[in-house]
């Protein structure tokens, strides 16, 4: 028997997990209704400042909450930071 690979959205619509039993969603529960005010933004005026993401939740980097920010994430990757 030959495996091929499947990404995760293929998995999941097939409904089973790559490489485990099969998959349920497990709850029914539908969550909260969704919210229809409008929300407001504005552009920020500066321009955007250079960023590091840490690896973790423990190492997230700060960012002050009103700014614009670059950062380089490649694919796979997992970047976290957080809003001082």
């Amino acid at each position: 028997m030959t495996h091929s690979e499947l990404t995760w959205d293929e998995a999941r619509l097939a409904g089973h997990a790559a490489s485990g039993p099969a998959w349920s969603p497990g709850g029914t529960d539908s969550g909260p209704s969704s919210v229809t005010a409008e929300t407001w933004f504005a552009e920020p005026a500066d321009p955007a400042t250079p960023a590091s993401g840490g690896g973790s939740f423990t190492v997230a980097s700060a960012l002050d909450a009103n700014g614009a920010y670059t950062d380089t994430i490649r694919s796979g990757w997992y970047v976290f930071y957080t809003c001082a």
